[in-house]
């Protein structure tokens, strides 16, 4: 007996895939600095997904963790590591992360320092200072606190805004200010600290004309070598 076989009729369906593309970051070079702020200079592309800085340092903040570009703050002396995460846009690829490091660097000493004068004329209580003598490696080294003043430059102001450079002399007293600004040249940038000069003026000695009596050693030769100049010091 021959039995009879029906076909079935197929059957289809359709299936969608999304392709969820994966997004790529760029944290950007480490950053150096000399105060509490800097603005970060990521790269992405997205691809329609997010992206968001992030900070282990509690202190961190930006001033909109969404944008590539934002200002971070906060940060203190050293390294802070500052992390720029990028989500995909349907959320299936792993995030993308990359990290900038942040270094702050310390300011330099710049130690108030008191230079000695003597005065121009006796009782004045004025003297003069030249820039020379302020350069002089001893005063530099005072006022950096580094022997030959090793990765500082000093410049000298007239002004305490500074912007009036110290040049050639001027005359001094004891309330005369001269100020300093002490620059890092062994980081990048510069980082930068104020300090003074102030000034102990000396006064000239004292010095009283005399006269001595003395015996010529031989008549009529007007010579003398019996002479006590200690005999001075009683007048």
């Amino acid at each position: 007996e021959t039995g009879i076989v029906s076909s079935c009729s197929s059957a289809n369906d359709e299936v969608t895939v999304f392709l969820d593309k994966r997004p790529s970051v760029n944290a950007g070079a480490d950053i150096s600095i000399c105060g509490t702020s800097t603005t970060l200079n990521a790269t992405a592309s997205l691809y329609g997904g997010t992206a968001m800085w992030t900070s282990a340092d509690p202190a961190i903040v930006f001033a909109d963790s969404s944008l590539l570009n934002t200002t971070a703050s906060g940060f203190s002396y050293g390294t802070t590591a500052l992390t720029y995460t990028a989500t995909s846009a349907g959320g299936t690829c792993a995030d993308v992360t990359d990290v900038v490091n942040v270094i702050r660097n310390t300011p330099p000493d710049a130690i108030a320092t008191s230079v000695d004068v003597c005065e121009n004329a006796f009782g004045s209580g004025t003297g003069t200072i030249s820039l020379a003598q302020v350069q002089a490696p001893a005063v530099r080294d005072q006022i950096t606190g580094i022997a030959g003043s090793v990765g500082r430059t000093v410049s000298y102001f007239t002004d305490a805004a500074r912007l009036s450079a110290f040049t050639g002399s001027m005359a001094v007293t004891s309330s005369s200010i001269i100020y300093t600004r002490v620059t890092r040249t062994d980081v990048t940038p510069g980082c930068t600290n104020d300090g003074v000069i102030t000034f102990n003026i000396n006064s000239l000695p004292t010095a009283i004309s005399g006269v001595i009596d003395v015996c010529e050693d031989t008549q009529g030769t007007n010579t003398a070598t019996a002479l006590n100049l200690l005999l001075l010091e009683s007048q």
